[in-house]
């Protein structure tokens, strides 16, 4: 019969064994790397076998003033701009932006203070093609064309040296009829000025054509004014009483006059 010693580990060897299992990561573990301080740090072997030198000497140097002078004649070396002409255009329109730019402030940044000089340049070189022309705008804001042949009103003779323009000016006038009235008065003077000479009537001009054959300054004046007001009322559509009629006849009355006609 075997012991029970035989077969069996004693019990304290396997506490002993499990302990140590146990303990094993920790004692395993590096220590920890603690930081020395700078005195302690030694210079490695290939900085201590480096001898220390000196800074070079500070050395004058010159340039060969023979070398010198034959880059400044050289015309390769010149890198100086060249200044540009400028011309009477280019100093108006340097003039414009920097007026422009006082008055707008930092749009020239946001790009709208070209904008506003291209259309300057577009609207004055519109204005100078009307004019050389010789262009009448106001006919082009009217309802109906200024180049419109100038007629009797409706219901009379086309033919002014007989119409009795006192009494048809007088009855439109009564009637409230302004546009007409006006329309009157303008062809009232249109036989004046055939009647002096300055015109040759005929049923087919136009008001700009008339107006450009007057040749009396001081009489063209107002004449033109007498257009105007006709055009005006009868060809805008514009609402027309009896102070934009009193008006007309006041200019009727200096016309007369310059014309040499009573009124």
């Amino acid at each position: 019969m075997k012991s029970r010693n035989s077969t069996k580990p004693p019990l304290g060897l396997l506490l002993v064994v499990l302990l140590g299992l146990c303990w094993y990561p920790l004692f395993g573990q590096a220590p920890p790397v603690q930081a020395r301080p700078d005195s302690s740090i030694s210079m490695s072997p290939l900085q201590e076998s480096q001898p220390e030198t000196a800074a070079p000497a500070w050395q004058r140097r010159q340039f060969s003033e023979q070398t010198l002078a034959e880059l400044e004649e050289d015309g390769d070396m010149d890198y100086a701009l060249a200044k540009a002409d400028e011309g009477a255009w280019d100093r108006f329109k340097r003039w414009l932006a920097y007026k422009l730019a006082e008055v707008l402030g930092g749009a020239s940044d946001s790009g709208l203070l070209g904008a506003l000089f291209y259309a300057f340049c577009i609207a004055a070189g519109l204005f100078i093609v009307i004019r050389f022309l010789d262009i009448d705008l106001s006919s082009l804001l009217h309802r109906k064309a200024a180049a419109t042949p100038i007629q009797a009103p409706e219901g009379l003779t086309e033919n002014i040296h007989a119409l009795n323009f006192e009494a048809e000016i007088a009855t439109a006038v009564q009637r409230e009829e302004y546009p007409r009235a006006i329309r009157l008065v303008y062809l009232a003077a249109l036989k004046r000025l055939s009647d002096g000479g300055h015109i040759r009537w005929e049923p087919g001009k136009t008001n700009r054509q008339y107006q450009q054959e007057v040749q009396a300054a001081d009489i063209s004046t107002h004449f033109t004014r007498l257009g105007y007001y006709f055009e005006w009322a009868w060809y805008g559509n514009f609402p027309v009483d009896k102070g934009v009629f009193e008006q007309v006849q006041q200019e009727w009355v200096q016309f007369s006059r310059k014309a040499g006609v009573a009124a």
